[in-house]
């Protein structure tokens, strides 16, 4: 979902130079082979925690020990409150569907101020690879947001492969529909099928 407010405000929507590229808030990591889907609809293993604040935590994942299958441990931290459920590589897990994880991550964004104030940047680094998870294809769109944009990621085992990217155009970031993404001032295009890392760039 794109906002108007995600859009810089004062001096710097008013440089022709400025960019914002925007990564998805939510990413859907799709947990390998059918067997963990249909372990997942069973619930927790007798005697493991099954919840970690309000997010139910089935089999095959586990916060407890021997309560996960390899690869599925994650991470209930209850010093705080609510309490907040991770996964082993510290990216906070909002919800649990089946086999498919909804995950949390900041908004990466490359904004250049006026007068020569330098770039405002946010690095996003999305990488699960060596876990059982990949970045779903099917419920991802890779976002950019801002005027004359160019957005693009890179994947690969360092970083150095252009896997996909889209440009947006508007002349006046307060064009841009509040709540879509229509083609003025935002593109979307798709994730590759089997990504397991991610670095947005503009």
């Amino acid at each position: 979902m794109v906002k108007e407010e995600d859009v810089r405000s004062g001096e710097e929507r008013s440089s022709t130079m400025s960019l914002l590229w925007r990564f998805l808030l939510h990413l859907f990591l799709v947990a390998a082979g059918a067997t963990a889907t249909a372990e997942a609809a069973g619930g927790a293993l007798p005697g493991c925690p099954d919840r970690c604040g309000n997010i139910s935590v089935p089999y095959p994942f586990g916060i407890a020990p021997d309560c996960y299958r390899p690869g599925f441990r994650m991470i209930c931290n209850s010093s705080i409150n609510p309490p907040k459920l991770f996964l082993s590589n510290g990216m906070v897990v909002s919800e649990i569907r089946d086999a498919d994880l909804v995950v949390e991550g900041p908004i990466a964004r490359n904004c250049y101020k006026p007068f020569n104030l330098g770039p405002d940047v946010i690095l996003t680094i999305v990488n699960v690879t060596g876990t059982p998870y990949t970045l779903s294809y099917r419920r991802n769109k890779f976002t950019g947001l801002g005027c004359d944009t160019v957005a693009y990621n890179l994947q690969g085992r360092y970083m150095s492969d252009l896997s996909s990217g889209c440009v947006s155009f508007c002349n006046d970031p307060s064009t841009i529909s509040n709540g879509t993404c229509e083609g003025i001032g935002c593109c979307q295009t798709s994730i590759p099928r089997g990504s397991s890392s991610w670095v947005p760039f503009s």
